[in-house]
């Protein structure tokens, strides 16, 4: 048996993660000097409220060597094969750390396996995903899709390579302050942007951030990424599309991207509307809004 796991800078809503029965090792979020496991003991709900305090500045940390080796270990139980499939390298040392539990861990694996009487060889794939979020999320549902068709692990963690490069996730953040936080708008840049109410469009592709537009206004903004997920729709035969708003779960049918969008853009088994957790929420801020496109 094949088994999926994913990191929580996955932003697949809970109904995909169930259906699919993909894992999910959470990232660390440091608030103060409180530390919560994300998706475990901090949900979306309590993250956003948390941020209601000006003073609780979150800072992430991925998910450790060991913890690694204990969610492989635990999974190995039940499956023969891993595809693992974890935010980009270039965000995250993520996938590092799952490669090297991957190295570290194979002895104890092993031993493991034949304490349990299981002589099956095993396999376990890191895939970089090269994006984040939704970005990230598209990927992971491709991946559950094709399993649940009856793909193989050699064709699955090929097919979920070959598209690592071409997912776009496009962004933009209501408040600039996060963006000047995390170092991607600084300066004199932070203070006019914020002065005559300009939004960058970010984009997120093949492991670089790079920005796409500016405009002004939050509303110009959310009809941008409308316009891109439209316009990618409008020629293509099949499309993967995740939509996502950073705020509480209950508000997610409130995402203004998703209510802009026309239903034939979200006719599609690969379309899917997400909340933005607390590990992509931590960089990004409260009310967020972003589009992942996958043709």
């Amino acid at each position: 048996m094949i088994g999926i796991l994913t990191d929580s800078a996955c932003d697949l809503p809970k109904e995909i993660l169930n259906q699919y029965n993909i894992q999910v090792i959470p990232i660390k979020i440091k608030m103060g000097t409180s530390q919560f496991s994300d998706g475990v003991n901090l949900s979306p709900d309590l993250f956003y409220r948390q941020l209601e305090n000006p003073s609780n500045k979150p800072e992430t940390e991925p998910p450790s060597i060991d913890d690694f080796i204990s969610f492989y270990r635990e999974m190995l139980k039940s499956y023969d094969e891993i595809i693992s499939i974890h935010v980009g390298s270039a965000f995250s040392k993520t996938v590092y750390n799952a490669n090297e539990a991957v190295h570290l861990g194979h002895k104890s694996f092993f031993a493991e396996r034949v304490k349990d009487k299981k002589y099956d060889p095993f396999k376990i794939r890191v895939i970089d995903s090269r994006n984040a979020s939704i970005g990230l999320g598209l990927q992971v549902l491709r991946a559950a899709q094709l399993l649940h068709r009856g793909t193989g692990f050699n064709d699955l963690c090929e097919s979920v390579e070959s598209v690592t490069d071409k997912v776009r996730l496009i962004f933009t953040p209501r408040d600039l302050t996060w963006l000047n936080r995390s170092g991607r708008l600084t300066g004199i840049k932070y203070v006019i942007a914020s002065l005559v109410g300009l939004k960058p469009i970010l984009l997120i592709q093949n492991g670089k951030s790079d920005r796409l537009d500016t405009v002004r206004g939050h509303d110009h903004a959310v009809q941008a990424l409308v316009d891109e997920a439209t316009k990618l729709t409008a020629t293509a035969n099949s499309w993967y599309l995740g939509v996502a708003w950073a705020a509480p779960v209950a508000e997610r049918a409130n995402n203004p991207v998703a209510k802009a969008m026309s239903s034939s853009t979200r006719s599609s088994t690969g379309y899917f509307e997400a909340t933005i957790g607390s590990t992509i929420g931590a960089h990004c801020g409260p009310e967020t809004v972003g589009i992942a496109l996958l043709a």
